[in-house]
């Protein structure tokens, strides 16, 4: 159950979710407000390493793919949004 649960925080950072299987996880169920970035990309502006580069942009497009597919296109467009803007 994935009720009321958080994947970070400003202070301590967010989770990285590259190649993550969702496993029928409902992705609405989170709350995706705080995140203005996914840990993989915090990960890549700090280490500068082109691997790490990869990853987050990997996960974002993982990630959103998973949102749009439960229908949650808002959300998915928000985190282009965000990674087009950071």
């Amino acid at each position: 159950m994935c009720d009321n649960k958080q994947l970070g925080n400003a202070v301590n950072g967010f989770v990285q979710v590259v190649n993550i299987s969702w496993g029928g996880v409902n992705l609405a169920l989170l709350d995706w407000s705080p995140i203005n970035m996914l840990g993989d990309e915090r990960k890549a502006r700090q280490s500068k390493q082109f691997d790490d580069y990869e990853k987050g942009v990997r996960a974002n497009r993982q990630l959103t793919i998973a949102m749009q597919s439960q229908g949650l296109n808002e959300l998915a467009a928000r985190l282009v949004v965000l990674q087009e803007i950071s």
